[in-house]
């Protein structure tokens, strides 16, 4: 039956028929989400990278201080005590908002129609 139907269809594959040139196609659809993400996100991590390696003040031109500055911060107490109050608000914040969450989701799904 399958071999009939071939037959009566032809045995061309219909992507098979769409010249080699066209592969780039897809790729222009993609270029403004690419182009969006390469500006938004991609090159402010790596300006903010290069900034943190850099010891720069107002007024002066930037000079390479490498890992120095990370080292300074990793010594500073209200490092750790922003990181520690950080943690506790993440350790509060999403058990609470996944179980609001889940709630809320329960009772949608209950709802009569």
């Amino acid at each position: 039956m399958r071999e009939s139907i071939r037959s009566l269809a032809g045995d061309r594959n219909p992507g098979a028929s769409q010249p080699k040139a066209r592969a780039w196609f897809p790729w222009l659809l993609f270029a403004p989400a690419i182009s969006l993400l390469v500006c938004l996100t991609i090159f402010p991590l790596l300006f903010s990278l290069g900034i943190s390696l850099t010891r720069w003040q107002l007024g002066a031109a930037p000079s390479f201080a490498g890992l120095s500055n990370y080292g300074e911060f990793l010594r500073d107490p209200r490092f750790w005590f922003a990181l520690r109050n950080t943690l506790i608000i993440v350790a509060g914040a999403v058990p609470i908002e996944l179980l609001l969450g889940l709630v809320i989701a329960a009772l949608f799904r209950a709802a009569p129609p």
